[in-house]
């Protein structure tokens, strides 16, 4: 039942502790949501200023690369379960 306000720059230090964001811009709210709901808007956050979470541009060009990670990443710790599990599926669909 604690709230901790934490404001940052540092996208991948929020994407490692926060549950939620409120993304603001000159005192107001722009976006409010869960990790995954505001780190997914890259151009809303580019548009502020703001840089995705390295995880996160990891993510999104390994989708561009036709790499499906499933669920949208935006941890270090889920981006490497994410390609190990990706690694895991594929060595066993080609037998080895």
């Amino acid at each position: 039942g604690t709230t901790i306000v934490m404001i940052s720059h540092a996208m991948d230090e929020i994407a490692e502790v926060a549950d939620s964001i409120l993304l603001m811009s000159r005192g107001e709210g722009i976006a409010f949501g869960s990790n995954s709901e505001i780190f997914s808007q890259q151009e809303l956050l580019e548009k502020h200023g703001l840089a995705l979470p390295e995880a996160s541009k990891y993510y999104f060009e390994l989708q561009k690369r036709g790499v499906d990670l499933g669920d949208f990443i935006y941890t270090k710790d889920a981006l490497v379960k994410a390609i190990r599990a990706y690694k895991d599926k594929k060595d066993k669909n080609h037998g080895v």
